[in-house]
């Protein structure tokens, strides 16, 4: 066995412990690389089979410009080219479904398709059973089948209908991952969906194929041409690559996070290799002393960073594919595609570990092959100068201040965001584990004479041993506050958006929509009804600005509100930001003005009151005077719940407020999509719901209460947090196996000080609270570190809220959540550090006195 190989052996069954808590640490960073590396390959691989689900082959798409049904008869006709392989035909619904007996049927969106034609376009995400293949017939969305208790061989009752039908529960299909809210749709066969919606011969959208070597854009033109003036056509996602693009964006964001969460577990392992080697130098210096050559022991520190390494890979890599597998099982129905195990990935996941624990011992090898016998025997007499902790403080400080710069001072968002994620993100990491150094030395000489009184041990003894070593604590310290910090970050910015934004929606009391549309006349139904107060009709038609977003990631399109001004103003609340609310009425009245929301001002570039806005349709351009800015974000949110839209890739906040005048005359449409309801009295929402469907004399259409829409985000934003919070707490634990690692050097590092101090009339209890002290002190500082960082990745978090997105968020600290954190940071330190502290104060005086090292 080579020299350098035994050496490192030796060293590592020599500390058998300490070297299982630094495999462990690697283990644990593995495994979340891992688990992390599976999860974006398994989201990746269901999100792109929902899109190859959804849109199939497709490369053209026929819509009516305000989501109004169209003449099947005329759009077959278009479709008659020679150009085109093969098309299909759908129509959308409302529908209302239930089981015999219940009492709470539901309204769900009807997809009237033609399974012969349909499955040549597309796959259908059937979760279990299979797709319909004849009337009578249904596949139920996952939302759907769960609330009504149904599943495969069940029959359901369509309510209202004359005479009455049944649908055969054949199969469920997959949830989407994008749905904020629950979302009920439905599949039947395309004439029965017709009969019951009223709507023989007509349908909602087809899709088509193009030959092979045809462009599809420019058989679309030539398509456009021959349409009437209210069909719109064009290129689908898979021509555009617009949701390849999305799901692309996604996979970028999850490999910076990936990065970032191996930076950070680097840097941990980082810590923990540094302190055992470091311990070792006085070893390395008798070694070198009885002839060890320079290169043998700058090699056995790799053997043993290279160990440690490849043990925590060897038991991380499967641990994480577990954790992976586990969730896959656990949540098929958001995980479509299964546990995808990516090669690549498992490789940068094992490499890295073996990596981490090379360049974990590099700098002692370098160190001891360096270093002087003489030199080494008396390193441990020589202090840590002021200057290295005062260097290290302005290197994690230029780091920092970097960070701060590139975030703070640009209003461009494409600087802001990449200067963030290229250097911006990383320096911040790496500066606040260098600003760890000088954090624990500051608590070691103020925070620990208070602390030492208050657990009843000699102060100078604390003081002294705890800032002997300033960098092998501050460093432990900086990789400690890696969860602290992450909590902080997680729960100030999602209270940010939760109370500054869905805090700050105010709803009418009730929504009427329909895919169908509604007419005039309904509209007048249910203002006759006793308990409503007014009404307002709305429209939400999609088009196109180039205000809002990342060109390189997204290009939504912005929808264009249109509303009646009288009823609008009356019901809905709008603070105006922006703009005089009476000349801006009086402009609307005129025609050819909007009024915006306020983020679109936050985030468009260079818009103000009185500029002219244009907006792209059909490839036509029209120009809006902007007369005001107003704060009403939940109208977007609502046409987003009751599925107006249809692109889930959309940005709700994107808004243009006109008048359904201008709607008409600019864009051709009169059709009304939402109505508003303002109530009279209190009245509970079932009971509403029910008389405004017995009004207008059909069970087809979507009735939805503001109050569940506004509850229900809130309680998704919570529910997520929490689901966060458990990557920070998992942080918070590979960062007490740092902690862990400290301690048990510490201990055997001064286990004969320790049996001196016995042997003077110590008791047990000093010497554990001495070590309990050293871990508190590390805790203070890790906490101190953590929160300063979480809150500053906060500000950069919400300065790309506002200026990718609009919000005009605020940075208020979630001081719950950091309390929170700081409990937990102590808690879970001194939980990992007990079974050695307590192995300690059962040593006898003697076992500590015999001790050789130290």
């Amino acid at each position: 066995m080579l020299p350098a190989w035994r050496l490192g052996i030796n060293a590592l069954s020599g500390r058998r412990k300490r070297t299982a808590l630094l495999v462990a640490a690697v283990a644990l960073a593995a495994a979340m690389m891992s688990a992390v590396a599976c999860g974006l390959a398994s989201v990746s691989a269901g999100l792109e089979s929902r899109v190859q689900a959804t849109l199939g082959s497709a490369d053209l798409r026929l819509r009516h410009i305000a989501s109004a049904r169209m003449d099947r008869a005329a759009v077959e006709a278009l479709l008659q080219q020679p150009d085109i392989e093969r098309w299909a035909v759908r129509l959308r619904g409302s529908i209302v479904l239930g089981t015999k007996g219940s009492a709470e049927p539901i309204v769900a969106l009807g997809i009237g398709i033609d399974p012969a034609r349909e499955y040549t376009m597309v796959t259908p995400p059937i979760q279990r059973g299979r797709a319909i293949e004849r009337a009578g017939e249904v596949v139920l969305s996952g939302d759907m089948a769960r609330d009504l208790n149904v599943d495969v061989g069940q029959v359901l009752s369509v309510v209202g209908s004359d005479p009455p039908v049944e649908l055969a529960v054949v199969g469920v299909a997959v949830q989407s991952d994008v749905d904020m809210l629950k979302r009920y749709e439905v599949t039947l066969e395309l004439g029965q969906l017709q009969t019951l919606s009223n709507g023989p011969g007509r349908i909602s959208e087809a899709t088509a194929v193009v030959r092979q070597g045809i462009e599809p854009q420019t058989l679309a033109d030539t398509i456009q041409e021959k349409a009437p003036k209210d069909i719109v056509v064009h290129t689908t996602a898979r021509v555009t690559s617009g949701i390849e693009k999305s799901i692309e964006a996604n996979k970028a964001g999850f490999i910076a996070a990936s990065a970032m969460a191996y930076l950070a577990s680097s840097l941990i392992v980082l810590t923990g290799l540094m302190t055992s080697v470091i311990e070792r130098q006085r070893e390395l210096a008798i070694m070198r002393c009885i002839g060890a050559e320079r290169g043998v022991l700058a090699r056995a520190q790799l053997v043993i960073g290279g160990f440690i390494g490849a043990a925590g890979a060897v038991l991380g890599l499967p641990l994480g594919v577990s954790m992976a597998a586990l969730l896959a099982a656990l949540y098929p129905d958001k995980l479509p595609a299964g546990l995808v195990v990516p090669p690549d990935g498992m490789v940068i996941a094992g490499v890295g570990s073996l990596l981490a624990g090379l360049l974990g011992a590099a700098w002692p090898a370098i160190s001891a092959a360096r270093t002087s016998p003489l030199s080494a025997l008396t390193r441990r007499s020589r202090p840590i100068t002021r200057g290295a902790v005062v260097w290290a403080g302005l290197a994690g400080l230029l780091c920092v201040g970097w960070q701060i710069a590139i975030v703070g001072i640009p209003d461009d968002s494409r600087i802001v965001f990449w200067g963030y994620v290229i250097t911006g993100l990383p320096l911040m990491l790496v500066g606040y584990f260098l600003l760890g150094v000088p954090a624990a030395s500051l608590a070691g000489r103020f925070v620990a004479p208070s602390l030492a009184r208050a657990l009843r041990v000699p102060p100078e003894i604390l003081s002294q041993s705890f800032g002997s070593a300033p960098f092998r604590n501050g460093f432990t310290a900086g990789a400690l506050m890696i969860g602290m910090a992450l909590m902080t970050s997680l729960w100030t910015n999602g209270n940010a958006i939760l109370n500054h934004w869905i805090g700050g929606i105010v709803f009418p009391d009730a929504f009427v929509a329909d895919w169908s549309g509604l007419g005039a006349e309904e509209v007048e139904k249910i203002r006759g009804l006793d308990f409503v107060q007014e009404t307002s009709p709305i429209t939400l038609f999609k088009t196109e600005s180039r205000a809002f977003g990342l060109a390189e990631l997204k290009n939504p399109p912005t929808n264009f509100v249109a509303f009646e001004p009288d009823s609008f103003f009356r019901m809905t609340k709008l603070d105006w930001i922006a703009g005089d609310p009476v000349y801006a009425r009086k402009r609307l009245d005129e025609g050819g003005a909007v009024i915006v929301a306020k983020e679109f001002l936050i985030a468009g570039r260079g818009h103000k009151i009185g500029d002219s806005i244009k907006v792209r349709h059909r490839g036509q351009t029209h120009e809006f005077e902007v007369v005001g800015a107003v704060s009403s974000p939940g109208l977007d949110l609502v046409g987003y719940a009751f599925d107006i839209g249809r692109e889930y890739a959309d940005q709700a906040l994107g808004t243009i407020f006109g008048t359904r005048a201008d709607l008409k005359r600019v864009f051709g449409s009169d059709a009304i999509h939402l109505v508003q309801i303002g109530y009279k009295r209190d009245i509970p929402d079932r009971e509403a719901e029910a008389a405004i469907r017995a009004a207008l004399g059909r069970g087809g259409v979507i009735v939805g209460s503001g109050r569940e829409i506004k509850e229900g985000v809130a309680k998704v934003g919570k529910s997520s947090l929490r689901v966060a919070s458990l990557v920070a707490l998992a942080a918070m634990i590979i960062g007490s196996l740092g902690v862990g690692n400290i301690v048990l050097a510490g201990i055997d590092a001064r286990r004969f000080e320790f049996g001196v101090l016995r042997a003077v009339g110590a008791s047990p209890g000093v010497l554990g609270r001495l070590v309990v002290g050293e871990v508190l002190l590390l805790c203070v500082a890790a906490g101190v570190l953590g929160t300063l960082m979480g809150i500053q990745a906060s500000y950069a978090a919400v300065r790309l809220y506002r200026l990718m997105a609009g919000l005009d968020v605020h940075l208020v600290p979630a001081y719950n959540a950091i309390a929170l954190g700081w409990v937990l940071l102590f808690v879970i330190a001194l939980v990992m550090t007990a079974p050695l502290i307590i192995r300690l104060m059962r040593a006898q005086v003697r076992e500590l006195l015999a001790a050789t090292r130290g």
